[in-house]
């Protein structure tokens, strides 16, 4: 790995799903798992795909986030099962996909426990143990889930098992191949691919019962619209906003915490018991907030614990971004969502 380390990535596009895996092994053996989890969400903040300049996270798919959506408001269950790395994952996938870290499945290296400076820890070791590719993924489901799935969505022929897994079970089943076949919008690629080739799912689909999914003819959009999302205009913070999680823990029924942007810089607000005010500087997409006056109410413990939470993640705010559902987030300096809020209508 010399060569990467050097600054040469020429590497990385010939790499399959194990030697990715193998590079982060190598690289960032010895780390805890709090310390990858914070470098992996600092690199997710600002990395760009060396093509298209976007941010990786601005790469997801539209159709995929409409049926999560779907699902999620039809009651279903939903995983990401991938040959990445599942530390790494977990690390940013709720905040793109609202997929919790403990429905992630992927491939994995060993740890081990240790006292560092009197403290546990869980350390990454330079060994892999499990790798969620081809035949790896039905057993990564069937260990991590423990039930077959019903419906399971791939782009290659590592995910044929687990189309064939879930299928093969009774009752109703869905199987759907998506097909990188849009090389104006995106990329095309399947069977001559060195990465991502999807060759025997083209040849079997049709006699599985699979649905293949052209990104070309099927697909109106493939990327959110990011020219809607928000990020540098403070005009599009002026107002009331209604904040509906506070850093992935919800908030209380019908106790309401509030945020209102001034067009003189002013803030306040509710924090579900107390009235605050104060000043938030904002300089592009960074914004922060100087110290907040409240008033001293008291409320009940879980009104309380609610305001503590929220004030605390509003003074670690350091950036915001606004999505193409009009929604506002506040990110740490790392880039992880603190604060989600919803516009209020008059």
């Amino acid at each position: 790995y010399a060569s990467i380390l050097n600054g040469d990535s020429a590497w990385l596009s010939l790499a399959d799903e194990k030697g990715l895996l193998e590079l982060v092994m190598e690289t960032h053996a010895g780390t805890t798992s709090e310390e990858f989890e914070q470098l992996v969400r600092q690199w997710i903040a600002s990395a760009k795909h060396p093509k298209t300049g976007k941010l990786y996270t601005d790469m997801v798919y539209q159709p995929m986030l409409e049926l999560l959506d779907y699902l999620h408001g039809n009651q279903f269950k939903t995983f990401i099962v991938s040959g990445g790395g599942i530390e790494f994952m977990r690390a940013w996938v709720e905040s793109v996909y609202g997929i919790p870290p403990e429905r992630v499945i992927g491939s994995s290296i060993k740890s081990q426990y240790e006292i560092r400076d009197g403290k546990p820890a869980i350390v990454r070791l330079p060994a892999i143990q499990f790798i969620d590719d081809r035949a790896g993924k039905p057993i990564g489901i069937q260990q991590h889930i423990g039930r077959r799935p019903i419906l399971a969505v791939g782009n290659s022929d590592g995910d044929f098992e687990m189309l064939e897994w879930t299928t093969s079970g009774s009752g109703a089943r869905l199987g759907i191949l998506v097909h990188h076949d849009d090389a104006d919008r995106e990329f095309a690629y399947d069977r001559d691919s060195h990465v991502g080739k999807l060759s025997r799912g083209l040849d079997e689909s049709p006699a599985r019962g699979w649905s293949v999914v052209s990104m070309k003819r099927d697909w109106k959009q493939i990327h959110p619209k990011r020219e809607s999302v928000i990020m540098g205009d403070k005009r599009k913070l002026i107002g009331d906003w209604l904040c509906e999680d506070i850093d992935h823990r919800g908030v209380l029924d019908r106790a309401e915490s509030t945020l209102r942007f001034a067009e003189d810089g002013t803030v306040s607000g509710n924090t579900s018991v107390n009235l605050f005010g104060g000043k938030a500087t904002v300089d592009g997409n960074k914004i922060t907030f100087a110290e907040l006056q409240t008033t001293r109410r008291a409320g009940t413990p879980a009104l309380m614990d609610q305001e503590t939470r929220y004030t605390q993640a509003l003074m670690k705010v350091a950036s915001y971004r606004i999505d193409e559902n009009g929604l506002l987030f506040l990110l740490d300096a790392s880039g992880k969502e603190l604060l989600r809020f919803s516009r209020r209508t008059p």
